[in-house]
C-alpha cells in the first residue's frame, strides 16, 4: 500500500499517476496493491481516499486502513496509545496500534449479507455469499483448483463487481483465505475487507467462533474479533501487523515518477 501526502493537492488522482504511484521497480519494489491520498490531518484524526492500482476509487481498504494508523503513529502525530479515527470516504473508522508494528481497526457490522445457496448464480456451483463491509465481497468456501474467481468478479448478480473470497476453515478459529482483487484483477497477498468479510460469513454459518485468525497468501495473519462498536451495535475489529518496506521518496506529479 502506497501513502501519498496529498494535503497540498488537493485534486482527485489521475488513473495515470494512479498507476505510476503503484509501480515501484524503480524502489526495488512489487507493485502497489493500492493508494491511500491523505487529505487532512486533524490532532487524532485523519481523512484519506483509497485507489484501487487502476484508477478506481474504493469506498474503504482494510489493510490500508490499519497502515494509515501506523503512519500516524511512526510519524510521531500521535503516540501509539492513542485511539485514532479514520476518515476515509466519508465514513470514521476507530483504530489504533496496541504493539509496535501492529494496527487494528474497527469496522461497523455489515450494511447487507446474502446468502445464494449452490446453483442459484449460473455458472457456480457453490453456496456464495455476498457481504457489504464498505465494499463488496463475495465468500465461496472449499472450492476446486479449477475455479475460476473471474467468474464471481464479474458476474451479473452484483452490478458494481466483487471481491471474491476463496476461504477453507481449518479450525473453529483459523482459516485459509485467497482473494481475487477487485480493481487489482489479480489474488493479492492480502484483503483486509476479505478477511472481515469470510469472519462474518463463517461466524453466520456457525463453523466458526470469535477471534479467529485469518491466514492470507503473505502468511501475515489477521485475526478479525467480533466487538462493540463505538457509534453502537456490533463491530468486527481486524489486526494485524505493519511494516514499512521504503523511507519517504518525493513523487512528482509532472514526471509521474518517483524522485530517486
Amino acid at each position: 500500500m502506497v501513502i501519498i501526502d496529498c494535503r497540498q493537492h488537493p485534486a482527485k488522482l489521475s488513473p495515470q499517476v494512479i498507476g505510476s504511484l503503484c509501480e515501484r521497480r524503480v524502489l526495488d519494489l512489487p507493485p502497489a496493491e493500492g493508494v491511500l491520498a491523505l487529505r487532512e490531518v486533524q490532532g487524532s484524526s485523519l481523512t484519506a481516499d483509497f485507489y484501487n492500482p487502476d484508477g478506481s476509487t474504493g469506498p474503504m481498504c482494510g489493510n490500508g486502513g490499519r497502515t494509515l494508523a501506523a503512519w500516524m503513529v511512526n510519524s510521531g502525530l500521535e503516540q501509539p496509545s492513542a485511539q485514532l479515527t479514520l476518515n476515509v470516504s466519508g465514513v470514521r473508522y476507530p483504530a489504533r496500534c496496541p504493539l509496535p508494528n501492529q494496527a487494528e481497526i474497527v469496522f461497523p457490522a455489515p450494511s447487507a449479507t446474502n446468502k445464494y445457496p449452490a446453483g442459484t448464480l449460473d455458472g457456480v456451483p457453490y453456496d456464495v455469499w455476498y457481504v457489504d463491509v464498505g465494499s463488496d465481497h463475495a465468500v465461496v468456501f472449499d472450492v476446486g483448483e479449477s475455479f475460476d474467481p473471474r467468474v464471481l468478479r464479474h458476474h451479473a448478480a452484483f452490478p458494481r463487481g466483487v471481491n471474491v473470497n476463496m476461504a477453507r476453515i481449518t479450525s473453529p478459529s483459523t482459516i485459509t483465505l485467497t482473494t481475487f482483487e477487485r480493481g487489482v484483477e489479480r489474488v493479492t497477498g492480502a484483503c483486509g475487507t476479505g478477511a472481515i468479510s469470510t469472519a462474518v460469513v463463517a461466524l453466520l454459518n456457525g463453523s466458526a467462533t470469535s477471534p479467529i485468525t485469518i491466514t492470507p497468501p503473505s502468511s501475515q495473519q489477521l485475526i478479525v474479533a467480533q466487538t462493540s462498536h463505538p457509534a453502537g451495535g456490533i463491530g468486527f475489529s481486524l489486526c494485524g501487523p505493519t511494516t514499512i518496506d521504503h523511507s519517504p521518496v518525493d513523487f512528482s506529479f509532472d514526471s509521474q515518477s518517483y524522485q530517486v
